[in-house]
């Protein structure tokens, strides 16, 4: 009965101060007043730790690439209707085009979705670059098979004016077509200095000339101050959160970060959701009867 009082009173306690978990898609929207861009499903089904590290060495396409390497998955199909939401004139006014990809603490997803909308973007027969923004974690090359030897940071330090640098000593080919990343380069401790630089805005400025699209993948904005800095050189931020993880409050500040620099924030992506806990969507019913639709055909 102790026990019971107890927790009984902590739930109270919890509910009466407002704390909960984002869960499904919608609930982003209500909590921060901002258009939910896409809502993008766990890539697998929740799995028991045990069968956890029994497939941990089994060969498994990595989440960051499967709008690449399974087209026509659930999870790449979300990520084509979020890029429609990005991408719409209908909410924003404008069709951005220079993005930057953030969440509001570490292990929401940021970098699976920047990646997964570069390569869609490069789909779409769009010229597309994808800057690593995090010099303080880096892991575009690490995703792409790229080299690290140089990159953002060597930009930022070179004194050769930017526009004429040869950029393709910077700018590395991906096995995606029309996809190009600029990666990290050496990491800085002084990143958020570093990233304070006049050079940067010079270099988006040529990116934007020779690209379509150029994505900033930035760390956390509620850990460092770096994608607040690097938010002042985009058109807008999407902000990403992660379902059954990130807390309302935390999505509200970090909303707050970019709205009080006066950085549009185009929505939110709500990552990792597992659709079976919410049957009143249909997501899962949906994607078995399509399939079975065209097996018959």
């Amino acid at each position: 009965m102790v026990l019971g009082l107890s927790a009984g009173i902590g739930y109270i306690t919890l509910k009466e101060h407002g704390i909960h978990r984002l869960r499904v898609p919608g609930d982003a929207e209500i909590c921060l007043g901002l258009p939910e861009l896409g809502a993008i499903p766990s890539a697998r089904p929740p799995l028991s730790w045990g069968t956890q590290k029994r497939l941990a060495s089994a060969k498994w396409p990595g989440v960051e690439r499967m709008s690449l390497e399974q087209e026509n998955s659930d999870l790449s199909e979300s990520f084509r209707g979020a890029i429609v939401s990005i991408l719409s004139a209908a909410r924003t006014g404008f069709s951005p085009r220079s993005i930057l990809v953030s969440s509001a603490l570490p292990m929401e997803g940021k970098t699976t979705v920047a990646s997964n909308i570069a390569i869609t973007l490069s789909q779409l027969q769009k010229q597309v670059v994808l800057i690593d923004g995090d010099l303080r974690r880096p892991r575009l090359h690490d995703i792409f098979c790229l080299d690290n030897h140089q990159g953002l940071s060597d930009l930022i330090l070179d004194k050769t004016p930017v526009k004429d640098m040869k950029m393709e000593e910077f700018i590395q080919y991906t096995a995606v077509s029309n996809l190009r990343v600029i990666p990290s380069g050496p990491t800085r401790t002084s990143a958020s200095r570093l990233l304070y630089s006049e050079r940067f805005d010079d270099l988006m400025q040529r990116l934007l000339q020779e690209f379509d699209y150029v994505l900033i993948d930035a760390p956390p904005c509620l850990k460092f101050a770096d994608a607040r800095i690097l938010a002042r050189r985009v058109d807008g931020v999407v902000l990403v959160l992660r379902a059954n993880y990130t807390y309302d409050k935390s999505a509200i500040a970090a909303a707050q970060c970019f709205l009080v620099d006066g950085i549009p924030v185009l929505g939110t992506i709500l990552n990792d959701w597992n659709p079976r806990i919410s049957p009143a969507y249909g997501f899962d019913r949906y994607s078995e009867h399509y399939g079975a639709a065209v097996n018959k055909n």
